[in-house]
């Protein structure tokens, strides 16, 4: 089985196992071969379909950034590049998603989050060239909150 695709399928033996008797089935075939011609034919085919959009993919992007998850907290440390004021900076949080702008030389960041966050109630520290980014997660109905009893 070495070289074969292992997601691939026997349309022929298919079209023996039903006797030839369906009509949709020569077509199959032929556009499968076709298909398997060109092992990336989706990639081809979003390209092709991006080409004349403006959507771009996004730019790899050399700034280190490290995602540390706490029971409350998601807190994304990044290294900012040495050329950085840091009062350019500029960051904003939206849902699972955390976008710094600002860094020298660079398009904005784009860091997806492993949890939904708060972000009217996340804080941003700036110190000896890392920007701490500390967002509290939105735990909406995850878990059962505790409740104290007060006695009367």
């Amino acid at each position: 089985m070495a070289g074969k695709n292992p997601f691939s399928f026997d349309w022929s033996s298919m079209e023996k196992w039903f006797g030839d008797s369906s009509p949709f089935l020569k077509e199959m075939i032929k556009s499968r071969a076709n298909q398997q011609q060109n092992e990336s034919w989706v990639e081809s085919y979003v390209r092709e379909m991006l080409s004349g959009s403006s959507v771009k993919p996004p730019k790899q992007t050399s700034i280190e950034h490290e995602i540390t998850e706490t029971h409350n907290d998601i807190i994304v440390k990044i290294r900012v590049p040495g050329k950085t004021s840091p009062r350019a900076i500029k960051v904003q949080v939206s849902g699972y998603a955390l976008k710094v702008s600002g860094l020298a030389n660079s398009n904005p960041l784009l860091i997806n989050l492993p949890k939904s966050v708060l972000g009217e109630s996340s804080r941003a520290y700036f110190q000896k060239g890392i920007l701490k980014v500390k967002m509290p997660k939105n735990f909406d109905g995850d878990f059962f909150n505790d409740i104290k009893v007060k006695i009367r």
